[in-house]
């Protein structure tokens, strides 16, 4: 049996299961289904909702067009899992409320480990100046689309 792990492969993240990650998860084929504000504003609410429940302690969340970045520990469960609920549950409420029945999601996520203080505001500061890089807005602020615990 094969054992070797290189970057990128589906093994190395058999062992990232759970601990602080910046997550970053696309929707199907690229398209812009999250430029819609409501879609928007479910992804984030239900992020919110998986922290108030305590599955996680969110950092931040910026929901772009056609992806999603957060930062997050998971306190109830390992991401595979916690990944999964919120992508059945966002697809459900986002189809319908854009009347939409192909796929929200890609099935697979990219997680980068935070492993200090240090880290960690550097990928909240990544997240919240997505928009920004994007062109989409002149300042972060300005994105209605982000949360930020601090």
């Amino acid at each position: 049996m094969d054992t070797h792990i290189t970057r990128g492969s589906h093994r190395l993240r058999l062992h990232r299961t759970s601990g602080r990650a910046l997550i970053t998860t696309c929707c199907a084929d690229r398209q812009p289904l999250l430029a819609d504000p409501v879609a928007a504003a479910l992804v984030l609410e239900s992020l919110q909702w998986l922290d108030a429940a305590q599955r996680l302690l969110l950092h931040v969340a910026v929901v772009m067009p056609d992806h999603l970045h957060f930062v997050a520990d998971p306190l109830g469960g390992d991401w595979p899992s916690l990944l999964r609920m919120m992508k059945s549950f966002t697809a459900n409420r986002v189809g319908k409320c854009l009347q939409y029945d192909g796929k929200l999601w890609q099935t697979q996520y990219h997680d980068r480990r935070i492993h200090s203080d240090a880290q960690l505001a550097v990928a909240i500061d990544y997240c919240l100046q997505n928009p920004v890089r994007a062109g989409l807005v002149a300042t972060a602020s300005e994105w209605p689309h982000s949360w930020s615990r601090l």
